[in-house]
């Protein structure tokens, strides 16, 4: 007689394997498009398209290009169900931490569903899988894609996660597609390098 007992444990540990395999490849992926699109591209210099946000999480609020005005912004897309973006969330929430005091910085961590987005879920899905990492940090949806696609019909939207740093005047100074392990400290260095430059700063700020 067949031991079911040890055949259930093959079968949950094969199942295991394979997620784990799948993750691996899609992080080996996501890396392999970072370099791939940073080598042929760089959008530095380029005026960040139209901003359109709504309040998903926490104390968000509603958000348009016009709020980006005069402040550094690191503005980050990123999914629940990404296995590099939950790979690099706590670096982005490191640098939400360390500069959410600053009133000259503003992060906006875009949380963005698996094709058709309905908000109530993806409120529900983010929320559950911040509270489950002990996050406490604000997140945005993009209604009907139109952040995204304001950034894909101006310079290309590839992959997630996909993160830009602006400087005070809405100008594109960094950005990383997929993960890599130093781009958490790559986009802080440069939040704080924009921070300090009173040179990037509007007539009237």
């Amino acid at each position: 007689m067949p031991n079911t007992l040890d055949s259930g444990s093959d079968t949950n540990r094969s199942r295991i394997r394979n997620v784990v395999v799948a993750a691996i490849l899609i992080c080996a992926m996501a890396i392999v498009i970072s370099r791939w699109a940073q080598q042929v591209r760089d959008v530095r210099g380029k005026q960040f398209p139209s901003v359109s946000l709504q309040p998903l999480t926490g104390n968000a609020e509603v958000v348009n290009t016009d709020d980006l005005v005069g402040k550094v912004v690191l503005i980050n897309f990123w999914g629940t169900w990404c296995p590099p973006c939950r790979l690099e969330l706590p670096q982005i929430v490191q640098i939400y931490e360390k500069y959410q005091g600053n009133q000259d910085f503003l992060l906006l961590s875009v949380s963005c569903g698996q094709g058709e987005e309905d908000k109530e879920s993806l409120r529900q899905n983010t929320e559950s899988m911040l509270q489950s990492e002990g996050i406490d940090m604000p997140t945005y949806a993009d209604p009907s894609f139109a952040s995204r696609a304001a950034v894909a019909d101006a310079i290309g939207f590839t992959a997630y996660p996909t993160t830009f740093v602006l400087d005070r005047k809405g100008v594109i100074q960094g950005e990383w597609v997929g993960y890599h392990s130093s781009a958490g400290a790559e986009m802080e260095q440069l939040v704080g390098k924009l921070l300090e430059s009173d040179l990037e700063k509007p007539e009237g700020n």
